[in-house]
């Protein structure tokens, strides 16, 4: 059973041609906050395997930290993997250790001096350079930046954030509404479909679904992006 599963790729050099290739990766954090990922060579039809967390020191300290609960997961097609520890803080790994059997494959990331005491809930890895987190307590989202996090929104205005491979991210706001990131701000997708929603995930701008949960039915609705009827940009995935 997973609580979250997250799904990217990572590249690799062929060892007989010489050439780049990708490989897929699937991730996965279950309800009680234990990682696996998933082994396409294992024999195993359940190649789930469980994933020791292993984060290197923080200067002075000299001994790595074992996380043994892990609160979310997320890997982008460039193969930019992260994870959020039990404590909210976001880790980050190191495919260079991967073969590794002694060294510490994840490092904290620098949250930045004035968000020290941030703890975040989720993370969306859209690129290594388009990171975005949700601290889910106080509805606030946030980006990665150079010098560490930085506020989208003020709080309680985010419920759901989600970033895709060319950088494009969307969220959901308290009232659930769904918006876009352009030019520095907000841009509300402001259709007459377009409410109800709890949560977004994001492919890349073409490629966007979003979640409804009306009382006990739950909807997937999907981005048109070759539809120019603004309010029929918007539809339920099955067709309705």
């Amino acid at each position: 059973e997973c609580a979250r599963i997250a799904v990217g790729s990572r590249m690799i050099i062929n060892a007989t041609s010489r050439q780049l290739e990708a490989l897929f990766e699937a991730w996965a954090v279950t309800p009680g906050g234990k990682l696996y990922r998933w082994d396409a060579d294992s024999m195993d039809p359940q190649a789930w395997v469980l994933q020791s967390v292993s984060v290197a020191p923080v200067a002075p300290a000299t001994t790595p930290v074992v996380v043994s609960v892990v609160k979310d997961v997320s890997i982008s097609s460039d193969g930019m993997l992260c994870a959020l520890t039990n404590e909210g803080k976001m880790i980050s790994y190191d495919w260079s250790k991967h073969a590794s059997t002694s060294e510490a494959k994840w490092s904290y990331v620098n949250a930045g001096a004035a968000n020290v005491a941030l703890s975040l809930s989720r993370i969306s890895v859209g690129n290594v350079n388009s990171i975005w987190a949700l601290d889910g307590e106080k509805k606030r989202i946030y980006q990665l930046g150079p010098d560490g996090w930085q506020a989208r929104t003020n709080e309680g205005i985010g419920i759901s954030v989600a970033a895709g491979l060319d950088n494009t991210v969307y969220a959901v706001n308290a009232q659930k509404r769904l918006f876009v990131w352009k030019n520095e701000k907000w841009d509300l997708q402001a259709k007459a479909s377009v409410i109800g929603f709890h949560s977004v995930s994001v492919g890349d701008a073409r490629h966007v679904i979003a979640f409804k949960a009306l009382g006990a039915e739950h909807q997937i609705w999907q981005f048109m992006p070759d539809e120019k009827d603004v309010e029929k940009q918007w539809k339920r995935f099955d067709g309705v």
